[in-house]
C-alpha cells in the first residue's frame, strides 16, 4: 500500500511506516508579520520527501518568494529556512503536508 493509500486509510492521521510514525499534515495558526522557521530534523530519501506549504487565508514569503503555495524539496533545500508571512486575514493559518515524489519538475 503507497504512504497516500495509508494515510487515507488512517483519515489523515499518523501512520508507522518502516519503523517511524508519520504525520501528512499540521495547521500551525499566523498573524502578519510572523516568522516561522522550519527545519529538517529527518526526512526520506527515497522517494524524494518534501513539505507543501499552504496558506489559509495570508500570504508567505520564502526565500524571497511571494506566493500562497509552495513545495519545498529535502534535496535540494537548506536544513532550515524562515517562512515570513507578509500579509494575513484573521484566522489565517500555515498548513504543512508531507509529500513524496520519484518525478517532478525542477523549479
Amino acid at each position: 500500500m503507497s504512504l497516500m493509500e495509508q494515510f487515507i486509510a488512517a483519515r489523515g492521521g499518523p501512520i508507522l511506516h518502516e519503523g517511524r510514525e508519520l504525520c501528512w499534515t499540521f495547521s500551525l495558526p499566523v498573524g502578519t508579520g510572523d516568522t516561522v522557521r522550519v527545519r529538517f530534523r529527518d526526512f526520506v530519501r527515497d522517494p524524494v520527501q518534501g513539505l507543501a506549504v499552504d496558506c489559509d487565508g495570508c500570504g508567505v514569503i520564502i526565500a524571497g518568494s511571494a506566493a500562497e503555495k509552495f513545495q519545498i524539496w529535502t534535496d535540494n533545500a537548506p536544513e532550515s529556512f524562515d517562512i515570513k508571512v507578509r500579509r494575513a486575514n484573521p484566522g489565517a493559518r500555515l498548513n504543512f503536508l508531507n509529500v513524496w515524489a520519484t518525478h517532478r519538475t525542477a523549479l
